[in-house]
């Protein structure tokens, strides 16, 4: 089984969350997840690979001001450790089209209504808790 370490943003405005739909030609294809990937193991801190692949994939600048949490999943394609990070974003989303099919602006019941990848049901369930969404 494959571990895969990831970092990923809580992209929030106007209480809702940012989240993308993962390609066909990806692992959970059709499922959405928060914008994020794997770390690139000993080139980077995991707050950088949050702000590399938010950048890769929707083209925002994101930087993370605050370590939210990480949430485990386990299933019968990998064992996922996701780190997610707050921070400040900016800048026009344009999506990398080859890895996500479309992005989205979600309110907390309506995202929480989504088949989610990688556990993130629970990482939306606290941002909730928090008011945050």
């Amino acid at each position: 089984m494959e571990l895969r370490i990831i970092g990923s943003g809580a992209i929030i405005e106007n209480k809702k969350i940012l989240l993308e739909k993962r390609s066909q030609n990806y692992l959970y294809p059709g499922m959405w997840s928060l914008v994020g990937g794997t770390i690139d193991f000993n080139k980077e801190p995991l707050r950088e690979t949050a702000s590399r692949e938010i950048k890769e994939e929707t083209n925002l600048n994101f930087v993370p001001t605050e370590m939210f949490g990480f949430y485990e999943n386990i299933d019968e394609n990998m064992h996922s450790i996701c780190h997610v990070f707050l921070g400040n974003f900016s800048g026009d989303i344009r999506i990398k089209e080859d890895e996500i099919e479309e992005v989205k602006w979600f309110t907390y019941h309506e995202a929480i209504q989504l088949n989610l990848a990688f556990g993130y049901k629970k990482a939306i369930e606290d941002l909730h808790k928090r008011e945050l969404l």
